[in-house]
């Protein structure tokens, strides 16, 4: 059986590069970084944070069933479904914020260790921008004003 690989890149930023650039957005960054969620989905490939739905399906994978009292099976979807949306709430007023500094769209993706080869540049979490070339005037500003892009490339195997 053979395994395939597919290159990719992402243009990776860094919330301290940007909170240094951007201070007013540390306390977005917080508020997404510090949340229950981003901890219980700090491994989670490919899902799309910004789509609360998705998030929602995430958490149900990795959230477990309260301990302390017995809850039921809508007790528990309704707990799910709550922090899902809370942190949905603070995962796009991140993104709203940033866009509107920078003109790009912010995202974070996650690549497992054992899936790249081992020259990739990224690995891990890892925020990234997007939607940047087509913005250039803005991007280039906060580009001068500090902001660093790295463009990163890997590939995955499998």
């Amino acid at each position: 059986m053979s395994h395939g690989a597919s290159g990719g890149f992402a243009d990776v930023v860094t919330p301290n590069n940007v909170c240094k650039v951007f201070p007013d957005l540390e306390p977005l960054f917080k508020a997404v970084t510090n949340h229950e969620a981003w901890g219980l989905l700090e491994c989670t490939m490919m899902c799309d944070f910004a789509d609360r739905e998705a998030v929602e399906t995430e958490l149900r994978d990795v959230v477990p069933m309260d301990d302390e009292e017995v809850e039921d099976d809508d007790q528990y979807a309704w707990r799910v479904e709550r922090m899902a949306t809370s942190f949905h709430k603070a995962f796009t007023a991140l993104q709203g914020a940033f866009k509107k500094k920078t003109g790009a769209e912010i995202a974070t993706d996650y690549l497992d260790e054992d899936s790249i080869d081992g020259y990739a540049e990224v690995s891990g979490r890892y925020w990234y921008i997007y939607d940047h070339e087509q913005i250039k005037p803005k991007v280039a500003k906060a580009q001068k004003k500090g902001l660093k892009i790295e463009r990163s490339f890997y590939a995955v195997y499998g």
